[in-house]
């Protein structure tokens, strides 16, 4: 009778085993089974000019990296693992004996290293870092002098905190920075593959941190033109945002193609701005002769832009920016959500709105004004607006209250005006809002 039991719970068992041990998401290197594991190529066999020709030990690359491996590139599974300074990857990578073992691959590589990692650290007073984790991994010089920690994450991109750059301690006492060059998804976890770049630097006491680029204070900026700034958006109603712009400015020498500004950043361009940045936590942009057809800026969150000119590049506002154009809207502006915006001109591009956004525009609109779905939103037009200019201007602003400063419609609130929700001429709030200086 017992015996029947155990019989049935052992069949039980490798029932279960043989429906599938992992999950396609998580692969615990503690209950690592290579018997389910998608079958692999046959191993390669030693290079021409090595010590032997036989076949190789099963810690030897895999097929699919049958050439030798690039320098300063690896390329591993999760449970490969390395030994840095040798050409091939090890299968079954054993925790005692590797300098690296890659334990999970999921938006990004988790390194186990046994001998000791950091992460390369943001500078803290970092101004106009690389938006690439390559070119972030190239400002690191050196690796701290003690690396506690066992495991790091290697990051596809940066953020405002991560570097997405790695350290690692080997077995030699040599140590190495390493960042992630390419990912290869798939469904089952075994089967992703990620890419690392390696390289040597040395270690010493406070080392490890990432160089910032070198920056000078600004001086054509002055605390007036800012306040001037600032009170034309706190005028309008509604809005909010601008203190953004209050900060001390300083002008960027070695500026990157792709640029982050991190938290309390403030950056004068005296040229026209010409390439990406993406502004993060109540940090600024002052586009001294504005923003030109090639630049791009993102206000990720808490952040403003000021354009002394016209923008005729893209600004992308992600949730809580602030926008202050001196001059037309030549280019393309997409508001997701929470925005304040002041265009001292036309409208003669594209300005895309799809949630909450404070708009006070002094021109007109001969481009495109697109506020499609519940976007909630006030918009203030300075100029004249007949009732046939405002039917004229197309659909999608039934989410949207529109206050015009002068019309041919009467005084008050009007409904049934176009798509808009409701038209309002002539109201007491251009009594607050200042005028343009």
């Amino acid at each position: 009778m017992w015996k029947v039991a155990i019989g049935l719970v052992v069949g039980s068992l490798a029932t279960a085993a043989g429906l599938g041990a992992f999950s396609s998401e998580t692969a615990p290197r503690q209950a690592r089974d290579r018997s389910v594991e998608p079958e692999r190529p046959p191993p390669r066999r030693a290079p021409p000019g090595s010590t032997t020709d036989s076949a190789p030990a099963k810690n030897e690359i895999p097929a699919e990296n049958a050439t030798a491996l690039p320098p300063g590139r690896i390329i591993l599974r999760i449970g490969d693992g390395y030994v840095f300074g040798e050409t091939s990857i090890r299968a079954d990578g054993d925790d005692d004996t590797c300098d690296i073992v890659c334990q999970d691959i999921r938006h990004g590589a988790s390194l186990l290293c046994p001998h000791g990692a950091a992460a390369a650290a943001m500078p803290v007073a970092a101004v106009g870092l690389p938006a690439e984790v390559k070119l972030l991994a190239e400002r690191v010089a050196d690796a701290p002098a003690a690396m506690p920690a066992r495991d790091v994450w290697l990051r596809p991109r940066p953020d405002a905190e991560q570097s997405g750059v790695g350290l690692v301690r080997a077995a030699s006492g040599k140590s190495y920075r390493l960042y992630l060059v390419a990912s290869e998804p798939a469904a089952h976890a075994l089967q992703r593959r990620v890419t690392i770049a390696y390289a040597e630097v040395p270690a010493k006491r406070g080392g490890g941190v990432i160089g910032g680029s070198t920056s000078t204070p600004a001086t054509a900026l002055t605390n007036q033109d800012l306040k001037r700034y600032i009170a034309i958006g706190r005028s309008v109603p509604g809005m909010n945002g601008m203190k953004y712009l209050d900060g001390k400015y300083v002008r960027i020498e070695d500026p990157e193609p792709s640029m982050v500004l991190r938290r309390r950043s403030h950056v004068l361009e005296v040229d026209p701005f010409e390439r990406e940045l993406t502004l993060k936590g109540r940090g600024a942009l002052v586009a001294g002769a504005g923003v030109g057809h090639d630049g791009h800026v993102v206000l990720d969150s808490y952040s403003a832009v000021l354009s002394r000119g016209p923008m005729s590049g893209v600004v992308d506002i992600k949730s809580y920016g602030y926008l202050h154009i001196e001059g037309d809207l030549a280019g393309t502006l997409n508001v997701d959500s929470y925005a304040s915006v002041v265009i001292d001109g036309d409208i003669t591009g594209t300005m895309k709105v799809r949630s909450y956004t404070e708009l006070l525009l002094r021109g007109r609109v001969t481009g495109t004004l697109d506020a499609k779905g519940s976007c909630w939103s006030t918009f203030f037009f300075e100029s004249y607006h007949s009732r046939l200019d405002l039917e004229r201007l197309g659909g999608h602003f039934k989410s949207v209250t529109l206050h015009v400063k002068e019309s041919d419609l009467a005084p008050g609130k009007h409904k049934g005006i176009g798509s808009w929700r409701y038209v309002i001429v002539g109201d007491s709030a251009w009594k607050k809002i200042r005028k343009r200086e």
